[in-house]
Parts: C-alpha cells; structure tokens; sequence
C-alpha cells in the first residue's frame, strides 16, 4: 500500500507520516534523501534523528540521495517476493531489558545495536556495509523471515550477499516463522531527492529530460510496490513565483511529480497546521456525475 503526504514548511508532514508508519507496522526502514550541505540542515538532521530515537519504534535509517527507486525495487525483492523482514523482535530471556532500536542516521560515525533483541544463545554481530555504521560497528540485525517454500534467504540490511543462505539464527527458512510482521517503508522526502537530481543535472544539456526519467522511474517502482510504503512530499507551488529560472524549473517538476505520484497512490494526505485530510476520498469523480443530468 503506497501513501503519499504532502504539505507546505512546517505543516507538521513529516510527524503525521512517521505516526501513520508507527500506527500500521511494527517497525520501520526510513529513506532518508537529503544531502547534509551545512550547518543549519545538519541541525534539522539532528532534530529528526532526536525525535525518531524518543518515539522508541524501532527504525532502520538508510540514506539515499539518487537511486531512490532502485532502492525500493530491492526492498520489495526482499520481502515481498521471496523474503520477508520482521523487524523490531523482542525475545524474552531471564532478565531481558527492552529492545533497542535503530532510529537516526547510522552513516556519520555512529555505531548502533540492531532492531532485535535476542536470547544469548541466538545473539550475532555483524557490520553494515561501509558509510552506513562504522566499520567494525556491533549489531544485532533485524530477523529475516522468508515465506513458505523457499529454499533459501538473505539478510535485508546488508552483511550477506543476495542468494546467500543466511546462518546462526538470523535468517528463518520459509515457513519457520508463522506470524510475520509489517514493515513500513518511509521516504523522506521527495522534493530534496528531487533538488539532487536537478542540481546534478542542471548543467547538462538534456538534463530536464533525464529528471524526468528519474520520477518515470520512481513512479514505476511505487506504482509496483506491495508492502507498506509511505512517502513525503512538499507542495512548492503555493507561494510566490521563483525570480530564478532553476527555482521555476523546480516548482514545475516538483508539481508534476507530486500529480504522478499522487495517481498511483492508494491514499493521499494534504497536511495543513498539523491536521491531516485524506484527499481520495473527497475528490471529485467527472464518473459519478456523467449521467446525474446536470447542464
């Protein structure tokens, strides 16, 4: 199910989208697209990385700036066709403290404990590929729970390479694990994914056309995607026309992205002072109408 959030600055998007993520899954993958240019988005990165560590639902941070849509390809490869991941499990053990959680962005030196908390006998270290935790960084990794028959399974987050049987308790054979979990997949946010790829491309000649590819391209990966997906976007084109070129160029792409996107979606929120309204529902059909007799 693909969810789409829009806004304007500060209209409480990126909260709703988070709660709505916690309120339907039981854990998480937040796509994080920003590049960190200064000191006042690293700020704004702190924040969000604070307020995602005291909700206490455990997130996996993954950074993408570009290849957002091969990213999600590979998220529904492995668990929606032949691999599932539960995240955020909790094993009970003689004097057990609660499970951490891997919220915040893991690719600026940190190191961080997994969104499983296991028995002893079950607990396995591994590292995460090289510029998402420190290397040599301790982990106890999220569960990997395939589907009924298959014959084998990889681990999600790295540490084991697509087609490799996963060993020692982390990866469960399909059909080894009966109740699997909802994972919810959020990306945040569309419009700076964007702002990278026009930026990247706004020297180049054919540069609007291969921006444009790369929404076709997303939208083909949304549009294709079955597990819970909620994506954030903003609405840039409510205030004053841009004096620059790129600016205008920007809103222009922006608004067309959101109206592609907004088509394939299941749901669509409009957040305006912290109030959400799921828009589908209320818009209005030209079908319902054709044969109701009105001139």
């Amino acid at each position: 199910m693909a969810v789409l959030v829009t806004g304007g600055a500060r209209s409480g998007k990126s909260a709703f989208a988070e709660r709505l993520a916690m309120h339907r899954c039981q854990s998480g993958i937040y796509i994080a697209t920003s590049h960190i240019y200064d000191e006042e988005m690293r700020e704004r990165v702190d924040l969000h990385r604070r307020q995602r560590l005291e909700s206490g639902f455990p997130w996996e941070t993954r950074e993408e700036p570009y290849e957002l849509a091969q990213l999600l390809r590979e998220l529904q490869a492995a668990s929606g066709w032949g691999q599932a991941m539960q995240g955020a499990c909790s094993v009970p053990d003689a004097g057990a403290v609660s499970s951490w959680h891997t919220a915040g962005r893991v690719g600026e030196g940190e190191s961080m404990q997994g969104a499983c908390s296991v028995p002893d006998a079950e607990k396995s270290s591994c590292k995460h590929e090289p510029g998402r935790i420190d290397e040599g960084a301790s982990m106890q990794v999220p569960f990997s729970v395939p589907e009924a028959g298959a014959e084998s399974c990889r681990q999600v987050d790295g540490g084991v390479s697509e087609g490799e049987a996963v060993k020692g308790g982390i990866g469960v054979p399909y059909g080894g694990v009966q109740d699997q979990q909802p994972v919810a997949v959020l990306v945040d946010c569309l419009t700076l994914w964007l702002s990278n790829w026009m930026l990247r491309c706004e020297s180049r000649e054919d540069g609007l056309r291969e921006v444009d590819e790369r929404i076709e391209e997303l939208v083909q990966a949304v549009s294709s995607y079955r597990e819970h997906l909620v994506l954030v976007t903003n609405e840039v084109g409510d205030g004053i026309v841009p004096e620059y070129p790129l600016g205008r160029r920007f809103r222009d792409c922006a608004g067309r992205m959101n109206q592609r996107l907004a088509a394939v979606c299941d749901e669509v929120f409009l957040v305006t002072a912290g109030i959400p309204v799921e828009l589908k529902r209320l818009a209005y059909s030209f079908d319902a109408t054709a044969n109701s007799g009105d001139c």
